[in-house]
């Protein structure tokens, strides 16, 4: 009944990311017999019928196929046609795998690396890097990590990555929650205060954080809310202070990345003679402008 195969070319064939659409030509049957046909997808027979066309539904995006057809009824089958291959078209893709923090923490930046998408559906040509859902970060295929920087200290956010291909941008990974340093793990201690100097001076001494967020540029003495003393020295006297009065007294170490990390007070009454005597002077410390140095008003105390 069939003595040459059904054809059924690649130009037969058209796909899109998830479907193909094949058609062939009709066979000239002998009265009396229903011819049909059936559409393999490699070896899996996926339509069987009297129409010469069919449409191949849940394909995967950037795959290549193989396509044939016979036609038979009920007591004879034809050969097979040959082969026509197809490539669906690029699709996003989706989310990559294992994305994790690296590194040690750091107190304003967080480092994050991942794996390629198990199903890129493309050529993959980048990556999109999200923290707390807003797009910070663009890097090229050929890169598996990113750092995101200026992040605010003691604080935890989450971070995603989306794969790209042509087709545009794929699914976003799933959430994971990254931390900065805290700042509140670094105190320096309460300041040693001690009156050996004079009945009404209180001696002020103060040692490095036992642990050091990074290079201290340099130490700002508070007493009762106001700084007295800024500079690199561990120690300053102050003197002639109001007799039999209460001081408060708090160290801050200020980082070379203008960090402001403030002990717990200690307290201290100053002795029953002498007085305060001030002078206001120029205090300069590490603030924000051109050149980082602005100054600010400095009670001192003698």
């Amino acid at each position: 009944l069939f003595g040459t195969a059904v054809s059924v070319t690649s130009q037969a064939v058209v796909s899109t990311q998830s479907t193909g659409d094949a058609r062939w030509d009709s066979v000239i049957a002998t009265p009396g017999n229903r011819v049909m046909y059936q559409l393999f997808q490699g070896c899996t027979c996926v339509y069987e019928g009297v129409k010469t066309s069919c449409t191949v539904k849940n394909l995967r995006p950037f795959t290549s196929y193989v396509f044939r057809v016979r036609a038979t009824n009920t007591g004879d089958q034809g050969p097979y046609s040959g082969p026509a291959l197809i490539t669906t078209n690029e699709g996003v893709p989706g989310p990559p795998a294992e994305v994790h923090n690296e590194g040690k923490p750091q107190h304003n930046s967080i480092k994050i690396s991942w794996s390629p998408p198990p199903n890129p559906n493309g050529t993959l040509t980048g990556y999109v890097i999200y923290c707390d859902g807003k797009r910070v970060g663009v890097v090229g295929a050929d890169r598996e990590s990113y750092t995101v920087k200026d992040l605010p200290h003691s604080t935890s956010i989450p971070i995603q990555v989306a794969p790209t291909t042509a087709a545009g941008e794929g699914e976003k990974s799933v959430p994971i929650m990254c931390s900065t340093l805290n700042l509140s793990d670094y105190p320096p201690k309460k300041p040693i205060l001690s009156t050996s100097g004079g009945a009404n001076e209180i001696n002020v001494s103060w040692i490095d954080p036992p642990k050091q967020l990074g290079p201290i540029d340099h130490y700002e003495l508070v007493m009762n809310g106001q700084v007295i003393y800024s500079g690199k020295e561990q120690g300053f006297r102050v003197s002639n202070l109001e007799p039999l009065t209460n001081y408060t007294f708090n160290v801050r170490v200020v980082t070379a990345d203008n960090y402001v990390i403030e002990s717990e007070p200690a307290k201290k009454k100053a002795g029953s003679k002498g007085k305060v005597r001030s002078s206001t002077t120029s205090n300069m410390s590490r603030r924000p402008g051109s050149n980082g140095l602005t100054p600010r008003p400095l009670t001192t105390f003698y």
